[in-house]
């Protein structure tokens, strides 16, 4: 099943609010399979805001196995990325934003900068867990990436990929071999 979440992607309708909301689509999607498809094995990959939205449940996400890509730690450093990204050369002044602008997140979407810690729910995980980041990616830094591996318990494996940005699947696919895909959310929370 490859869903995109409300907000984004061809989905559309709904307030974008960086994984908080969009997780009960994840839920969604999750049950659907379940009743399409009782007993079945169920996988997810999540990508950026998707990955989020699948840490951010209530409950850990009841699958078999689990792919976590350029999924931001926490909402103030995906903001805090972005105005450094957007800003280039004046990547420090972009920074000093960072408040500004998480205040003004909560404020047109209700949600609070608290619920948007996925790097706090990743230790509730209990299937085998891949974690994948690029190596140039100025969203979600590989510093940022490799801090959710060291959450514990351990992920099943850490996957960095050399030269390749936000979102970039394709930098995992064997020499001459097919590239992953599977659910994403669409755009990357602020993008």
């Amino acid at each position: 099943l490859a869903r995109d979440l409300k907000g984004n992607g061809r989905a559309g309708g709904g307030r974008f609010t960086c994984g908080a909301r969009e997780r009960l689509d994840v839920a969604a999607a999750l049950a659907y399979l379940r009743e399409t498809a009782p007993g079945e094995r169920v996988g997810v990959i999540g990508v950026s805001m998707g990955g989020a939205a699948t840490l951010l449940g209530a409950q850990p996400v009841d699958v078999s196995a689990l792919v976590l890509e350029s999924v931001y730690p926490s909402i103030r450093d995906a903001v805090s990325d972005r105005l450094a990204a957007w800003t280039g050369p004046f990547s420090a002044i972009g920074r000093t934003l960072t408040s500004a602008v998480v205040g003004m997140l909560r404020m047109q979407t209700g949600v609070n900068e608290s619920e948007l810690q996925p790097i706090a729910r990743i230790g509730r995980v209990r299937a085998p867990l891949l974690l994948l980041a690029g190596t140039e990616d100025r969203y979600t830094t590989l510093a940022e990436a490799e801090s959710r591996y060291a959450q514990p318990p351990m992920p099943e494996g850490f996957r960095a990929g050399r030269g390749s940005g936000h979102e970039a699947r394709q930098a995992f696919a064997p020499a001459g071999g097919q590239r992953v895909g599977g659910m994403a959310g669409g755009r990357g929370c602020g993008e």
